[in-house]
Parts: structure tokens; C-alpha cells; sequence
């Protein structure tokens, strides 16, 4: 792991090569099954910090990414400027009314820094809002 220094002054801990660790097999079983399903080729990215994101694992993709810290936005929007960001806080109400054309929402390392009705909370929404069934990806 290495600090990174943001424009914004904060300090970010991303790994040294993170476009590698998209390679770890997790993270490869996560695009296979991904890549597989989804009909739209759309994702709703959840907490989609700089640890590593679904801009490298699925440069194919359209993304929506809803982050809390505007640090990290910064730093992923700067990366992946393709990518719409919106800073949004996951405990609230979700920015959207409809999911639209996502088929897949991808939850990668974000649910275990939320209590557990934070998750159900955020996961019945998720099925509120759906048009058809998403797939879910938690890890």
C-alpha cells in the first residue's frame, strides 16, 4: 500500500499497482460472472473508491459510481473520467428514482464498513427500484 495525495490535500491509501489487483482471481470471478449476466452492459457501482475499481475490471462498461468521499471521487474521476460520479451517502435515499438500464449493481468491499440494516436497508431500495432483476455482485 502507498499514500496517494488527492488535489483536495486529504491523503488516500491505494494499493502500490491496484490495476493488479483487478487481476486477483476474487476479482476475475467477479468479471466472468459480471460479464456473463448482464444484458445492458451498465453498472451501478456502490462505494466505488480507489481501492479498485470497476473502471478497471469492466472498461467495457457504462458506470455509475455513487461514493460518500469526495476525496475518492476526485481521484477516480480523474482516472476514469468516462465514469459518472455522484457523491452520495449509501444510508440515504438513493439519487434516482428508477434503475433504467442497469442490470448489475456492484458492491466491491463496501458492505462490511456498514452496520447490517444499512445493507438491508440499501439492498430493499435496490429492489424497489428495479425495472428487472438485477444481479447483485457483494464482495
Amino acid at each position: 500500500m502507498t499514500v496517494n495525495q488527492l488535489e483536495s490535500g486529504q491523503s488516500v491509501y491505494i494499493p502500490v499497482d491496484y490495476e493488479a489487483t483487478a487481476k486477483e482471481p476474487l476479482y476475475l470471478a467477479v468479471r466472468e460472472l459480471v460479464r456473463r449476466y448482464s444484458k445492458s452492459k451498465t453498472i451501478l457501482e456502490l462505494g466505488g473508491g480507489a481501492l479498485v475499481s470497476t473502471g478497471n475490471l469492466f472498461p467495457e462498461f457504462s458506470i455509475f459510481n455513487l461514493e460518500l468521499d469526495a476525496s475518492l471521487l476526485d481521484f477516480v474521476r480523474r482516472k476514469f473520467p468516462e465514469m459518472i460520479q455522484v457523491r452520495a451517502d449509501l444510508n440515504d435515499e438513493l439519487p434516482f428514482g428508477s434503475l433504467g438500464e442497469i442490470d448489475v449493481v456492484v458492491a466491491l468491499d463496501i458492505f462490511d464498513h456498514l452496520e447490517k440494516d444499512s445493507v438491508i436497508t440499501i439492498l430493499r431500495r435496490l429492489n424497489d427500484l428495479k425495472k428487472e432483476e438485477p444481479f447483485v455482485v457483494i464482495v
